[in-house]
Parts: C-alpha cells; structure tokens; sequence
C-alpha cells in the first residue's frame, strides 16, 4: 500500500476522481463506466478498478487510479502519485529522486547460434508466410539466426557491429 499524508492512493474512488479531474468518462451500465475515445477501456465501480483491454498486457492497461494517469498521461509513478495528492488536497508531495537508467557500456552478444536454422526458416516461410527468398538472404547478411533454443534472434546492428537483438520463439 502506498500511504503519503492522509491518502491511500490505491484506494481513490476511482470514477469520483476521474470525473473531478474532467476525464472523459460515462455511465455504460448500472456498475461500469468507459473512457469516451477509447471504448475498450472499461471501469468497474464496486471493484474500484479499470481495464483497457485492447491494451491488455502492457504496463498500467488495468488497475486503479495510479495506474490510469501512468498509462492515460504517460505519468512516472512519482508524477501521478504527486498529481493525486495535489488534485485532492492541492498540496504537492516532496519530490522524489529519479533514477538514471543506467545502461551497460559495452554490448557482448553472446547467443549460442546454430549452424543449420532449419527450424526458424520452418517457421518464418510456413507460418508467418514470408517468402523464403526474403528469409533466405536475412541470414545471408546475418540479420537473423536461430539459437539453440530453436528460438529466432533478430540482430540489432550499428554499423557492422551487433549492438542488440530481440528473442521469438
């Protein structure tokens, strides 16, 4: 539970709050509401809670009003805790610290590659329908490969350097 001053900010009334701050909201039923502009984003009075399900499954897509600002506005945690407290109160909350991302300095590419990529060619040609001439010459100019995993690396490059890659499979 996140409790600053007086305020447990998981436990907002989340309807009241979003129509006090003017969000775009209306009645669809005796206990649901939904977003005006995105019809997929639902809001479940008696439990306190949204979902926006045709964003299921990114960060913030259900939860309360925290998780509304961050995913609606594109707020830090600290930004929307600070915009509910002073939205309630009109008082700021101290402010927090944010940390630097930190990134390694030197990339190691350190996936164990097949020799034949028969599995990820099956793949690529059979189920997602690309031509293997296409799939072909990725691999020729080492933009794609498939690990032991019989998973498919896609090689970031910067210049002639491997600098990251992305796992399917």
């Amino acid at each position: 539970m996140c409790k600053r001053s007086n305020i447990d900010f998981y436990n907002v009334p989340i309807v009241d709050y979003l129509l006090s701050i003017g969000e775009p909201i209306v009645a669809a039923g005796r206990n649901y509401y939904q977003h005006q502009e995105h019809d997929s984003l639902k809001i479940n009075v008696s439990k306190n809670y949204f979902v926006w399900n045709s964003r299921y499954g990114e960060k913030n897509s259900r939860g309360g009003v925290v998780q509304y600002l961050q995913i609606m506005h594109d707020l830090s945690l600290a930004e929307a805790l600070n915009k509910i407290e002073y939205d309630l109160t009109g008082k700021e909350l101290q402010a927090v610290k944010k940390k630097e991302k930190a990134y390694p300095k030197n990339f190691n590419y350190r996936v164990k590659e097949v020799f034949v990529p028969i599995e990820a060619q099956r793949y690529l040609v059979a189920e997602r329908k690309i031509p293997n001439h296409i799939v072909r010459h990725f691999f020729s100019l080492d933009l794609i490969s498939q690990n032991e995993n019989n998973e498919i690396v896609f090689k970031w490059y910067k210049g002639h350097k491997v600098v990251g890659f992305t796992k399917q499979g």
